[in-house]
């Protein structure tokens, strides 16, 4: 749904002053199913024609520690000499209520994570930290299915 209602305003929005980097992603190759920037690239970014440089995919063919410190550097490149504040930060929701791959126990005062045993498959994943979230100038919960009803009732209390 999101990717639909940006790429219908796609040729009214200016992609070369955006920067988009992926709060989560699971450590899988980008034509499979679980990757969330194989998504995104296959339903907004080659559709809308977004330019490549403006988009941060995670290094794959690193080991996970490494890779995760990778896309940390990435983002440090962009905030040079200040701290690191997104201007927006676009989550989701797990049906559990969690966001990102932020699980207990993962807790982290790096701004990216690698996570090597997420409870939910694949285990492997790379996360902003809550750290880096706190950051966030702006931060919105896109969420939506009837599974996650009941963690929302949960977050409205």
């Amino acid at each position: 749904m999101l990717c639909q209602n940006l790429l219908e305003k796609s040729t009214r929005i200016e992609w070369t002053k955006w920067r988009i980097f992926l709060a989560d992603e699971r450590f899988v190759h980008l034509n499979d199913s679980d990757s969330t920037f194989g998504f995104y690239k296959d339903n907004l970014f080659d559709p809308a024609e977004v330019p490549n440089d403006k988009t941060f995919p995670i290094q794959l063919n690193l080991p996970l520690d490494q890779a995760a410190q990778a896309y940390q550097n990435s983002i440090l490149s962009i905030f040079p000499k200040t701290e690191v504040r997104f201007d927006l930060i676009v989550l989701g929701m797990g049906p559990d209520g969690h966001t990102c791959s932020l699980f207990p126990d993962h807790a982290s005062q790096s701004l990216i994570v690698p996570i090597f045993d997420s409870p939910k498959n694949p285990p492997k994943r790379i996360s902003f930290s809550l750290k880096m979230l706190n950051q966030a100038h702006s931060i919105i919960f896109a969420v939506c299915g009837k599974s996650k009803s009941s963690a929302i009732r949960v977050i409205e209390l």
